[in-house]
């Protein structure tokens, strides 16, 4: 007998940054939405992605529908203006019950424009890479100027995205979803 591998589907996130770098290399301007901070009721979950392309083609979830209009109107603005941004949502916030987010809880979203003032072409195309191959994904953003750094968290043993307040930095960390091996070939 041999052992048979049983693979599962992409997780979701893994799955949307090898469909941005298609979309990207297939010539279409886009930008990422990446869930930075959560507090109270959300539905997503720190490190969650959403795609918005130039033509309003969209695919992800950053909140499960509450924030997505007003996540799409910057995403297309960072894509005018090739920066991207970060949108702080609550129930405080004044516009809170216009985006829909009468839950009350917090969100936090970092817009990336793909582009050399967001997240690089090449960087897209090396994570999608790295998620075709099962390799953890790994990237640091600098929260005030929405752009990569080439700072580094790799000291840091984590196994999920998180905030550095403190620095001023996110860390994007997605390890490669589980695999499940299944061996034998009877009932038990």
């Amino acid at each position: 007998m041999t052992p048979t591998e049983i693979t599962s589907a992409p997780l979701q996130d893994q799955a949307l940054l090898c469909l941005a770098a298609d979309w990207q290399g297939q010539g279409h301007e886009l930008a990422i939405a990446i869930v930075i901070s959560t507090w109270g009721s959300s539905p997503r979950q720190v490190g969650s992605l959403m795609l918005i392309r130039q033509d309003m083609q969209i695919s992800g979830s950053v909140s499960g529908g509450c924030i997505e209009g007003a996540v799409i109107d910057a995403a297309l603005t960072a894509l005018q203006q090739g920066k991207g941004q970060r949108l702080d949502f609550g129930i405080a916030d004044e516009t809170a019950w216009q985006v829909g987010l009468s839950c009350g809880g917090q969100i936090s979203v970092l817009v990336l424009p793909v582009s050399q003032a967001g997240l690089p072409a090449d960087t897209l195309q090396g994570l999608a890479a790295q998620v075709t191959c099962r390799q953890p994904v790994r990237f640091t953003v600098d929260m005030n100027t929405a752009s990569l750094t080439s700072t580094t968290d790799m000291l840091v043993r984590q196994d999920r995205s998180w905030r550095d307040e403190a620095q001023g930095l996110f860390h994007f960390i997605q390890p490669p979803p589980p695999r499940l091996i299944v061996i034998g070939a009877v009932h038990i």
